[in-house]
């Protein structure tokens, strides 16, 4: 298990991170502000659909900031109930929601891992390290619980392999996967986060698997074929 000094250090330098990237991003809307146009009704209440998102338990259960990508997501999902207001305040276009953000303070987005990753919180929102480091030990609990079910499910398969549908299908059942309630430790992703997250783990540092494409045919879609390293 990995070293709790080192996840703690991990967990600082990712507060630190956020916060000087907030920094960087408040001072930069300030600027655009300066110089933006008045927003317009549907901006407006595109805004307000946004802090709504960020103000919701279900949505954001942590109560910190959440992933841009997410957010832009629910917001502008096809025939989704937000779809034609943010087609109507940001539409469609590189750059279009950057923007869209700009012109609202009460929206702060900063930059992780050198701007691969772009986060979204209240401005107001002083607390919302509290939650993101919440958030992140939940990931990483999940992801440590879904690696050591898929290795002792591999260990008992032939091979040491199976498709990653037959993982899906057997999943529910697998003992490592429920509780003494019976009821499941944790929902598994859906089927392309599970291929993203096992692919993830084909790779140094964090080699455990290999994943060999299997090509669709007339009665399946493409799938891959998961296989245990030594």
């Amino acid at each position: 298990p990995k070293d709790k000094s080192l996840l703690f250090a991990d967990n600082r330098q990712w507060c630190e991170e956020s916060r000087e990237s907030a920094s960087r991003n408040q001072l930069m809307t300030a600027r655009w502000n300066e110089s933006a146009e008045p927003a317009t009704d549907a901006e407006t209440k595109l805004k307000m659909e946004m802090i709504k998102l960020l103000n919701d338990p279900s949505r954001n259960p942590y109560g910190g900031s959440m992933p841009l990508e997410k957010i832009q997501n629910i917001l502008s999902s096809d025939n989704g109930p937000y779809t034609q207001l943010y087609n109507e305040a940001v539409g469609k276009g590189k750059g279009k929601l950057s923007m869209f953000l700009s012109k609202h303070p009460e929206i702060t987005v900063f930059g992780l891992e050198g701007g691969k990753k772009w986060r979204v919180r209240l401005t107001d929102n002083k607390d919302y390290e509290k939650g993101d480091q919440k958030e992140k030990a939940a990931i990483e609990a999940k992801e440590k619980h879904l690696l050591r079910t898929l290795e002792q499910y591999l260990n008992e398969q032939k091979d040491r392999s199976c498709e990653v549908d037959n993982f899906i299908k057997a999943y529910p059942t697998l003992p490592e996967a429920t509780g003494p309630d019976g009821k499941l430790k944790y929902e598994l992703p859906n089927r392309g986060d599970l291929v993203r997250f096992v692919l993830k783990h084909t790779k140094h540092p964090n080699e455990k698997f290999s994943c060999d494409k299997i090509a669709k045919t007339d009665h399946s879609p493409p799938t891959c074929k998961i296989t245990l390293k030594s």
